[in-house]
């Protein structure tokens, strides 16, 4: 449902121009923007940032594949890192689980009571598919938009 999202937009963008211009900030700007002004019209672009991810995911995989599932991680969390999309960290192989802290995503989202890395699930669940050649499930446990300070991915064979 619709929630109500008290943030004051131009104080962050006041913020930003306040800033020193960092393109990644200016696009991470913008997507937060677009993002938190749908959530307060009660639209919920979750499943739309789904599908993008899952899109992103496919041809991401390609450049980060290996079978070692651990090089594979490593390949994700440089390329996380390198994209200023945040802090990727492997916690366990069983269940997979990934943390994510500095998340673009989500870390300046005020706090809407439920997890928000629709796109970063969407990427990891092709990303992970592919390399388990089966279909998985990812859910998100922690997130910045819960009040956590860092999101947590748990990633499954789907039953």
């Amino acid at each position: 449902g619709k929630k109500d999202v008290k943030e004051d937009i131009g104080k962050y963008v006041s913020s930003y121009v306040d800033g020193k211009g960092d393109p990644y900030e200016f696009f991470r700007l913008i997507f937060h923007t677009i993002r938190v002004s749908l959530i307060k019209q009660g639209i919920d672009i979750d499943p739309i940032l789904y599908e993008a991810g899952v899109k992103v995911g496919e041809t991401l995989y390609e450049k980060v594949k290996n079978p070692d599932i651990n090089k594979l991680a490593e390949n994700i969390a440089m390329f996380w890192e390198s994209h200023n999309l945040g802090h990727v960290e492997v916690l366990d192989l069983d269940p997979l689980t990934i943390n994510v802290t500095d998340c673009f995503e989500c870390k300046s989202l005020p706090p809407i009571g439920r997890p928000a890395c629709a796109f970063d699930s969407g990427i990891l669940k092709s990303v992970f598919s592919a390399h388990f050649n089966d279909e998985q499930v990812v859910n998100e446990t922690k997130c910045y938009a819960l009040g956590d300070n860092y999101c947590s991915f748990i990633i499954q064979n789907k039953e």
